[in-house]
């Protein structure tokens, strides 16, 4: 360690817009007991917000670290690898913790910066929304990101953030849209509402779901506009007809992101995505027309174990008859 009276701690984060919230609350936190810095060269110890959504991510990842190390930081791995890879984290990493053990980052610095490895990954469900005030934002950037929940309901059989995340915790609706009416104030324009599927906001508590939650959000006043992130198709059918009567506020990007995976109902069904092709579709239809002007993206997994020939061609005439505007497409890992 550098001949510091306190320690400086770099975060770098990987991955989804939900990360790069959990990158916000982690500079908060750290910042009570080190010195936050944006110079990775100043740095003592380096903080690694990190993703394993697919295997490249996570062996670029594992680069980083052994590079980082090399240079002799002290590195600490956050986010997801932590439960999707405990093995390995464990081997390279100087202290690593999970999601939802976000409070206890400073604990693992300063028992990496005395020579101890410290490992937090137990699962529990902590209400993020309600630590809102403790976020260290990005100063250079106009949108804020506004976690709604953590986890998800879903059992997709290529998916290993659910292991990370755990399952659906729907964040506290007050404290949400007090961030939210928060950031406006700041002077914040654009309101990214994320999680790991937020069309299933609320339904593991029987309460208000994500329409409540944005038809009150637009109710605030100020200057700004609202991109929904992730939904999957079966449940955004569930709150349709509420969902689409919410985003005619003008304060509501027409933005969509509805990941269908495959054209295939056979690969859908193997895959275990609890929705249909013909799901897809019928969301993609009412909101395009109740909208002109929306903007559709979904995911496509290529190369699925049991996408054979005619299962591909289902994919691609479906990608053809829909035509979304964007299509991130994934080969399978």
């Amino acid at each position: 360690m550098k001949n510091l009276t306190i320690p400086k701690v770099y975060v770098e984060t990987y991955g989804c817009t939900m990360n790069r919230s959990d990158s916000d609350l982690l500079r908060g936190i750290i910042s009570s007991k080190f010195t936050v810095t944006n110079k990775i060269n100043e740095s003592d110890v380096v903080v690694i917000n990190s993703c394993g959504v697919v295997d490249f991510t996570e062996r670029k990842i594992i680069k980083r670290i052994l590079e980082l190390k090399k240079t002799g930081k002290k590195v600490v791995v956050a986010g997801c690898l932590p439960r999707i890879s405990p093995r390995k984290m464990r081997e390279i990493a100087d202290g690593m913790l999970s999601p939802d053990n976000i409070l206890e980052i400073n604990d693992v610095i300063n028992s990496t910066l005395k020579g101890e490895k410290a490992i937090k990954i137990s699962l529990r469900n902590l209400d993020k929304a309600s630590l809102y005030g403790i976020k260290r934002r990005l100063k250079d950037s106009t949108i804020a990101i506004v976690s709604i929940s953590e986890g998800c309901l879903g059992k997709c059989s290529f998916c290993v953030t659910r292991f990370a995340r755990g399952r659906l915790h729907s964040f506290n609706f007050d404290r949400i849209l007090e961030e939210v009416k928060n950031v406006v104030e700041q002077g914040f324009k654009e309101i990214q509402l994320t999680s790991q599927d937020t069309g299933a906001y609320g339904l593991d508590k029987n309460g208000k779901k994500l329409p409540d939650l944005l038809e009150e959000i637009v109710k605030i006043e100020g200057n700004f506009r609202v991109r929904v992130g992730m939904m999957n198709p079966h449940h955004a059918l569930i709150i349709l007809d509420d969902l689409i009567n919410a985003y005619f506020s003008e304060k509501i990007y027409k933005f969509i992101h509805v990941p269908v995976q495959s054209g295939d109902n056979k690969v859908l069904e193997s895959m275990r995505r609890n929705h249909t092709v013909e799901d897809f579709i019928e969301v993609v239809s009412r909101f395009r027309e109740s909208f002109k002007d929306v903007m559709v993206a979904t995911d496509i997994i290529v190369g699925y174990p049991t996408e054979n020939e005619e299962a591909f061609w289902k994919t691609y005439e479906l990608i053809r008859e829909i035509k979304p505007d964007l299509v991130n497409i994934t080969r399978f890992s």
